[in-house]
């Protein structure tokens, strides 16, 4: 929950430094997901501009300067983020089949409780800019995160390099 709330607030100034200001690619955005149970942070560029090496270089810069700079985010800001989260998961179902899909995604995991929403929102509510905080220094300064970096050259950047640590 906490890398939804944060994303909220990266997806957007990453979009906007690495697409609109740097025009490195015609694709930055970045999501939320699960990888083995583990919670995920995934960036995706796509570009015709930069290699697969410069492209990693801009994405882990871009990294390390958003996380000095949400120190400076307000908390109202992660109030608004989280107020709008809830209203969307407390939003009237549009249909059978939206009101139904968190009854499966429970049913799937085993957790015959059904209380995925209601800890979801338990979670949003409890949330803070220190939590927050924490997270980022843990991934963008401290590195303390697992990087799994996926790079497809075409044949315009066929004889560039690929980043390598």
């Amino acid at each position: 929950v906490q890398l939804q709330i944060l994303n909220r607030l990266f997806r957007p100034t990453f979009f906007n430094d690495l697409r609109t200001n740097q025009e490195i690619g015609y694709v930055a955005s970045s999501f939320v997901s699960e990888t083995n149970e583990y919670p995920t942070l995934s960036t995706l560029v796509v570009s015709d501009s930069n290699n697969a090496k410069q492209l990693k270089e801009k994405v882990m810069g871009f990294n390390y300067g958003f996380a000095t700079a949400f120190q400076n985010v307000s908390n109202k800001t992660i109030e608004n983020v989280k107020k709008s989260m809830i209203e969307e998961l407390e939003k009237r179902p549009e249909n059978l089949f939206v009101e139904a899909e968190p009854y499966f995604d429970d049913w799937t995991d085993g957790n015959y409780s059904f209380d995925s929403l209601e800890k979801t929102i338990g979670y949003i509510n409890n949330t803070n800019k220190d939590d927050l905080l924490a997270l980022v220094n843990t991934m963008f300064l401290e590195g303390q995160y697992m990087n799994t970096t996926i790079q497809i050259r075409g044949d315009d950047f066929k004889d560039t390099p690929f980043f390598n640590w």
